[in-house]
């Protein structure tokens, strides 16, 4: 069952097919608590008596509407003002629509600023690349890398596909403590991010959701726990999917 597709009306035993997408109640719960309001996938939604599903919000403030996914060609990109170390994982959804040697996430190192500025996810020719550090890398070839949406985490020298839990890659940890020079950046090249939460030490640091903001259509990405947007550092601006 997609909720984020806007689903006007829904089964009660359908509900309880899928309570475990609903955060915070617990198995079984959910009839007798109807109408009630829950959160998927960090949207809100009111359930009726009657099985009618309203779309709430997005979690968004006022004058930010959510959008599916922000969109580059290559010219954009969002720092987010946070170095990397060795403590982080990340989560990111995303599409990538042609091979980039560049960076979907996490800490390029542009200038030859030190071993420690890559950190970094990205796909080219076949391959799906894990960088932890500067020439510490992991690479495996992987078919249908392009054009499909994936839910990836990664962290200290592992992939792991958050839908099926597989290991993409997978490394021995690296044991230095380090910071980068360089902040973490989302790339832009033929790429399509859906959603990105960074965690330091298990504590989530940045939950990022793609937006406009509609006092100029300025599209970016809000972040949930700094409540702050962000948006292209470039003069190109991002291409926003459709309205959520």
């Amino acid at each position: 069952m997609d909720f984020a597709n806007g689903s006007s009306e829904i089964l009660i035993d359908e509900l309880n097919k899928n309570i475990q997408e609903i955060k915070g109640l617990e198995e079984n719960t959910l009839i007798n608590k109807l109408p009630t309001i829950v959160t998927i996938n960090d949207v809100q939604y009111e359930i009726e008596y009657d099985g009618e599903v309203v779309k709430l919000n997005t979690l968004l403030p006022e004058g930010y509407v959510g959008v599916e996914y922000i969109e580059g060609n290559g010219r954009q990109n969002i720092d987010l003002g946070m170095k990397g170390n060795n403590h982080l994982v990340y989560q990111i959804k995303f599409l990538q629509k042609e091979y980039y040697g560049g960076v979907t996430v996490g800490v390029y190192n542009w200038v030859g600023n030190g071993p420690y500025d890559d950190q970094r996810l990205f796909m080219t020719g076949g391959n799906l690349l894990l960088d932890w550090v500067h020439s510490v890398r992991l690479s495996k070839e992987y078919d249908n890398l392009l054009n499909v949406v994936h839910n990836y985490e990664f962290g200290n020298r592992y992939v792991k596909d958050l839908e099926t839990n597989e290991l993409l890659l997978n490394g021995s940890l690296y044991e230095t403590e380090f910071e980068t020079n360089n902040n973490i950046i989302i790339g832009g090249a033929a790429l399509q991010v859906y959603s990105l939460k960074i965690f330091d030490n298990g504590k989530i640091v940045r939950n990022m959701k793609p937006c406009r903001r509609t006092a100029d259509n300025k599209v970016g990405m809000y972040d949930l726990v700094e409540d702050k947007f962000y948006s292209s550092n470039s003069t190109t601006e991002y291409i926003a999917g459709n309205e959520i």
